[in-house]
């Protein structure tokens, strides 16, 4: 594999920090507007990981948000069992 260059590296370092952040605040303002404002941040975050250790983590932590989040939302949305079988009858 060829040893990338100290010049390369930096610019593509720029380049996703650009690309990453442009990205984050899009999500962010998304929030408040019509968009998919947590998928674009999400997207930000990673493509940030890709260069950035904050980065890293900070999506660890959305991402384990957003499941937390899904995953209280599902079991409160769904009935129990019983009262649906007895609506049948």
């Amino acid at each position: 594999m060829p040893e990338i260059s100290p010049r390369t590296r930096a610019i593509r370092k720029a380049i996703v920090a650009t690309v990453g952040s442009t990205l984050l605040v899009a999500g962010v303002l998304m929030m408040v507007l019509p968009g998919p404002g947590l998928v674009t941040i999400l997207a930000g975050l990673t493509l940030l990981a890709t260069e950035f250790h904050w980065a890293r983590r900070v999506k660890r932590r959305v991402v384990v948000w957003v499941r937390k989040r899904t995953k209280r939302r599902k079991s409160q949305t769904q009935e129990p069992r019983d009262s649906r079988e007895s609506m049948d009858e």
